[in-house]
């Protein structure tokens, strides 16, 4: 017997939001034992954008059977909850979550709150305690842990052979150009800048998401953080680029690393595990789940008060210190074959985190 299942969210776009409906919508439907549906927002040329799966699920009549897997920011939950079984995604960065989204927790149309990391579930538990909530317990049992995963047929290790002794670290993030953005790269350049000279056999690669970053911008943004004059070369991409493309990214480069100040789940770094890549991440957030001592270096921090208001106000995220950041690059540059090693155990991890097995975390909770 099939399950029918509806996907509520944002599809069409190049946002953590889109990338993350997107691709368990796509896990989702190749399982024999379900009937998908989508309900987004149609671009123009909509038609052009999709597949098989994806074309049949958009135009596919809503018998009011569906039950709702809903993508969405909490206050939006409420626009879209269905007749029959509701299934709510929360995704956030931070130590806490706003005490306005407790009301839709609350909400009895809402029958499991979906997290994708236990970062996230602890944020939701601080503020149910903090706000002395008297359901605390039905909205702590809603809670699952269905976190996001890694497509093995995309994101895999291609083997390709160096063709020279340039150590090569890599980020795949999203950044604003200032000063405080929660993906940290602001941090990793002042580091990278300050660590390494360009007499040295290294670069940078940052792949940055032009949901984020008007490209024009970049220039500016690198000048506000007056870098070194003596720093090696960074190569900065703001193309949008397919999987496929991504993954191509990933084979050419020896090591990620994202200073982040906050994730929910941070997709990117375990993308690159599956690659073959070793991490070097801030060791608070979403992304300390698929993280350990043997796959990934860790940066310290301090927690400090978020400064994007009013979404973050009383939220803290992490600030990663450069000294830090700059002491697990020299150690990544300088013990290359450990870095290798350890990318070989990120490669093997990264079978734990599939979307596939996303998909049957699912599956067994509505069963």
């Amino acid at each position: 017997m099939k399950h029918n299942l509806k996907i509520t969210g944002n599809f069409f776009g190049s946002d953590g939001y889109s990338s993350h409906t997107r691709q368990l919508f796509n896990a989702l439907a190749k399982r024999d034992d379900t009937n998908m549906k989508i309900e987004t927002q149609l671009p123009q040329d909509w038609i052009k954008q999709v597949n098989d799966n994806e074309l049949d699920a958009i135009t596919k009549e809503d018998d009011g059977k569906f039950d709702n897997i809903i993508i969405t920011m909490p206050q939006m939950w409420r626009l879209f909850t269905g007749l029959n079984k509701n299934y709510a995604y929360v995704i956030w960065e931070g130590d806490c979550v706003p005490s306005s989204w407790i009301e839709e927790f609350e909400n009895p149309k809402i029958d499991y709150i979906f997290v994708p990391s236990s970062h996230t579930q602890e944020a939701i538990l601080k503020t149910l305690a903090q706000d002395w909530i008297e359901d605390y317990h039905t909205i702590v049992n809603k809670i699952k842990i269905i976190p996001h995963g890694c497509d093995k047929q995309v994101f895999y290790n291609k083997n390709i052979q160096k063709q020279d002794d340039v150590f090569r670290l890599y980020c795949n993030k999203g950044w604003r150009g200032s000063l405080f953005d929660r993906g940290g790269v602001q941090f990793l350049l002042q580091a990278f800048s300050q660590e390494f000279s360009k007499d040295e056999k290294i670069e940078l690669h940052l792949k940055l998401n032009p949901s984020y970053i008007n490209p024009q911008h970049i220039n500016q943004a690198l000048i506000n953080l007056n870098l070194s004059e003596d720093k090696p070369p960074i190569n900065i991409n703001c193309e949008i680029l397919s999987m496929q493309q991504l993954n191509e990214l990933y084979n050419k480069a020896d090591c990620f690393i994202c200073p982040t100040r906050c994730e929910s789940f941070g997709l990117p770094g375990l993308e690159a595990m599956s690659t073959g890549l070793a991490n070097i991440q801030t060791s608070w957030g979403g992304q300390t789940d698929y993280m350990t001592d043997k796959n990934s270096l860790f940066i310290d921090y301090e927690l400090n008060f978020s400064e994007e208001l009013p979404l973050y106000e009383n939220v803290k995220w992490a600030s990663p210190k450069i000294d830090s950041i700059r002491k697990q690059m020299r150690w990544a540059f300088e013990n290359q074959d450990k870095i290798k090693e350890m990318g070989k155990q990120a490669e093997e991890d990264s079978k734990k985190w599939t979307w596939d097995i996303t998909t049957q975390k699912i599956m067994n909770i509505l069963k």
